[in-house]
C-alpha cells in the first residue's frame, strides 16, 4: 500500500506528515505559513515542505493536501483561500511535480469531517463546523460526508445573519466570519485596545475578566451561534462537532456558545455542540484518509487534469 504524505495548511501553520500503512506517523514537520510575505512565498513553501519530507522519508504513494477555502479537486486548483491570498492557484500540479506522486486536493472542513466520521466520537449523523481561519461546515449522514455540488464547502461564515456595520473580506457585511475567526478576533481586539494580541491571548484575557477582550470574545461567540442555529434549524441535526483553531483553544468557547444556542431554541432542545475528538490532528488525519481513498477514485490529479485549464471564478 505504501506511505502517504498528508499536508494540511491554513493561514497560520502548514504541517506535513509521512504516514505508513498502519497509520503511524513516520515523520512530521511544521512551518509558519508566510502569508505576510505574499502569495508567491506561500505557494512555494507548501511544495517545499512536502518535497523535503518525501525526500527524507519517502517514497510516498500518494499525497493529500487540504486547505481552507474553495477548491477544484479534479484540476487540483485552489479557487480561493485565506491561507494563500490569491485565486486559482494550481497548487496540486506543483506538489505532484515536487514529490513525484499523485496528489489529491480537498478543503479542510470536508477532510476534517471525514476524519471525524471515521475516527472520532462515533456519531453517525452530525454537522462538522470548522472555526479557525474561516467558518465552514460539512454534513455527515449515516457515515459518509455529504458532497457539495459547487466548489465551496458549507460557508456558514458568510450567511448574512450578523449585526450590521462591519464589512467582511468577501465584500459583504453581516457575515459571521468578520467576527468569529482567528484573524478577525485578533484584528478587532487590536482595533479596540490599540495593542496587538493573538487569538489565544484574547481568550486568556477574556477568561481573566479583561473588559475589551470579553466584549470581542462575546461578539465572536455570538456569530457562530447564529450560524449554527440556522444550520441546525434547517437540517434538524442533534449534534454539532466543532474543530479548527478556535474550537481547540480550550473549553472557553463552548460555555457561552451553549447558552446562546439555548436561547435560540426556546421550547425545544438545542443541538449539542462537542469538540472534535481528534483535536489538532483532525485535518492531518483527513488529508491522510483522502490520500488513501484517492487511490481508488478519480479525484487523484492525473497528467491529463494537470494540463487542463482552470475554469473562471465569479
Amino acid at each position: 500500500m505504501g506511505n502517504v504524505l498528508a499536508v494540511p495548511t491554513d493561514a497560520s501553520t502548514t504541517r506535513g506528515a509521512v504516514i505508513d500503512p498502519f497509520w503511524s506517523m513516520v515523520a512530521t514537520e511544521t512551518l509558519r505559513t508566510p502569508r505576510e510575505s505574499g502569495p508567491d512565498k506561500v505557494t512555494h513553501a507548501v511544495p517545499t515542505l512536502a518535497d523535503r519530507l518525501a525526500r527524507r522519508h519517502g517514497p510516498v504513494a500518494t499525497a493529500g493536501l487540504v486547505v481552507s477555502g474553495r477548491v477544484d479537486e479534479g484540476l487540483g486548483v485552489i479557487r480561493r483561500s485565506p491561507s494563500i491570498g490569491r485565486r486559482d492557484v494550481r497548487i496540486a500540479p506543483m506538489l505532484r511535480e515536487r514529490v513525484g506522486a499523485p496528489v489529491v486536493l480537498d478543503c479542510a472542513v470536508r477532510a476534517s469531517a471525514l476524519a471525524e466520521s471515521m475516527c472520532g466520537n462515533g456519531h453517525e449523523d452530525f454537522v462538522f463546523v470548522r472555526l479557525g481561519t474561516g467558518a465552514t461546515a460539512a454534513l455527515v449522514s449515516t457515515g459518509p460526508v455529504i458532497p457539495t455540488v459547487a466548489e465551496w464547502p458549507g460557508d456558514i461564515g458568510h450567511l448574512p445573519i450578523g449585526p450590521n456595520g462591519r464589512t467582511c473580506t468577501c465584500g459583504s457585511n453581516r457575515c459571521p466570519e468578520s467576527y468569529a475567526t482567528a484573524p478577525a478576533i485578533a484584528r478587532l481586539h487590536a482595533r479596540a485596545s490599540g495593542k496587538p494580541a493573538t487569538t489565544g491571548q484574547v481568550v486568556a484575557r477574556a477568561a481573566r475578566g479583561d473588559a475589551i477582550a470579553r466584549r470581542v470574545w462575546n461578539d465572536a461567540v455570538q456569530a457562530p451561534a447564529d450560524g449554527i442555529a440556522a444550520t441546525a434549524s434547517i437540517l434538524d441535526n442533534e449534534v454539532i462537532v466543532s474543530g479548527g483553531g478556535l474550537a481547540e483553544s480550550g473549553r472557553s468557547p463552548f460555555v457561552p456558545l451553549h447558552k446562546r444556542l439555548d436561547r435560540r431554541f426556546p421550547g425545544k432542545r438545542a443541538p449539542t455542540v462537542v469538540r472534535s475528538a481528534l483535536g489538532p490532528s483532525t485535518a492531518m488525519l483527513g488529508a491522510a484518509i483522502r490520500a488513501r481513498q484517492s487511490r481508488k477514485n478519480t479525484h487523484v490529479l492525473s497528467s491529463e487534469s494537470a494540463n487542463a485549464s482552470p475554469r473562471p471564478v465569479g
